[in-house]
Order: C-alpha cells, then sequence, then structure tokens
C-alpha cells in the first residue's frame, strides 16, 4: 500500500492552494516597499559576508601551498 510522505502531502496541498505558496516580497510586492528594500540589504549583507569568508579562507589555502612549495624547494637546495 502507498503511504504518501509529508513532502508529498505538502506540496499537493500548496499546489492546491497557490494563494498561500507564494514566495517573499521581493519576489511578489512592491520592490520599493520598505520590507523590499530590507529583505534586498540583508541578502546582499549575507552575499557580501560569504564572499568575504570564502575569499580569506581561499588565501589561507593558497598561502600554505606557497609555504609548502618553498619549504619543499630549500629542502631540496640544501640536501
Amino acid at each position: 500500500m502507498f503511504r504518501p510522505s509529508v513532502a508529498a502531502l505538502l506540496t499537493l496541498t500548496l499546489a492546491i492552494l497557490p494563494k498561500t505558496a507564494q514566495a517573499c516580497a521581493v519576489c511578489f510586492a512592491d520592490p520599493d516597499s520598505a520590507q523590499g528594500k530590507a529583505l534586498n540589504a540583508a541578502v546582499w549583507t549575507l552575499m557580501g559576508t560569504t564572499t568575504v569568508m570564502l575569499t580569506g579562507v581561499g588565501a589561507f589555502i593558497a598561502s600554505i601551498i606557497i609555504r609548502t612549495r618553498a619549504a619543499a624547494k630549500e629542502d631540496t637546495q640544501n640536501a
């Protein structure tokens, strides 16, 4: 016997009631409203934070690679 999952029931419910399934204010409301502007600012802030953090991680990995190669080159010259 088929037992529908919670996700399937939720999807079916949202498909039957499309008014309930509307997206956030950024997609369906006035983009010049206070809520739309605040959501846009929040999204840009989160994207900026993520970019800065990933850039820092990449720079750290690059510095480890550079130091490892320099140490290996120094070891081969001294040997």
